[in-house]
């Protein structure tokens, strides 16, 4: 155990060191994702407000003329919403294979991009059931507390994905089996890295403390930019420590 807490201990260190413009371009990956992101959610806000301006329930309940006028704006709008939830669905993944090619040291191709979308979709559906399940399991037999389960199955969730990302990324043949074994089997051998990240984590609300006394708009910017360059460091962080978990 003193050896591996060593490895550890190592890794994370190095993770600091051999900070470079990897880090930096798969943080500008996953801000420009985020922009897109919001740029789509907006654009479907304005145009959806902009449809169903004047319709409210007094004017619409009990007046069937108004219910279908209603219903015949709301079908296009749902089908605009629902191409936009694909359409960002498709650039999670598409973004998620230009970052971890970054990550582990590989070259983009195309393939990773469906082989994202395949663990994406995996997973994703999964844990949403698995979590509506333990929410209806539990709420009503402990109420509120129920979110603890849900929130534990959640993290786990994200622990699947990035051993899972790192691993269709890196390995040619094989990568599903390889990451089950390394995510599940191997679990226990992530706890002392997730507990240096969460001292990671309180570090930097410590060394980010001064950005509350900027102007807001300003201090939200620096708060999103700490923000990403920190989750492109845990992945790279990670990504060391995956590739130790599967050597041994």
């Amino acid at each position: 155990m003193k050896n591996y807490s060593g490895a550890v201990w190592g890794k994370f260190i190095e993770s600091f060191r051999k900070f470079n413009a990897d880090y930096l371009l798969a943080a500008l990956y996953d801000a420009l994702f985020w922009i897109i992101c919001f740029g789509i959610l907006f654009f479907n806000n304005v145009v959806a407000g902009a449809v169903f301006n004047g319709f409210d329930a007094e004017s619409i309940s009990g007046n069937p003329a108004m219910v279908d006028v209603f219903m015949a704006k709301a079908v296009p709008v749902l089908v605009m919403f629902a191409l936009s939830s694909l359409t960002i669905f498709f650039l999670y993944s598409l973004f998620r294979a230009l970052i971890w090619s970054r990550v582990v040291g590989k070259r983009f191709r195309f393939k990773l991009v469906w082989m994202m979308l395949l663990v994406n979709s995996i997973i994703g559906i999964t844990s949403l059931m698995i979590v509506t399940l333990l929410m209806a399991a539990f709420f009503p037999l402990i109420g509120g507390w129920a979110s603890i389960p849900a929130v534990l199955f959640i993290l786990f969730s994200f622990h699947l994905l990035a051993v899972f990302y790192y691993s269709v990324t890196w390995h040619e043949t094989g990568s599903i089996k390889k990451a089950f074994f390394i995510g599940i089997k191997r679990i226990t051998r992530f706890f002392l890295p997730y507990l240096f990240m969460a001292g990671a984590i309180v570090a930097l609300l410590i060394i980010s403390m001064p950005v509350q006394y900027l102007p807001e708009i300003i201090g939200d910017i620096v708060s999103a930019i700490l923000l990403v360059i920190f989750v492109s460091w845990t992945r790279f962080f990670l990504a060391g420590i995956i590739k130790k978990v599967e050597k041994k």
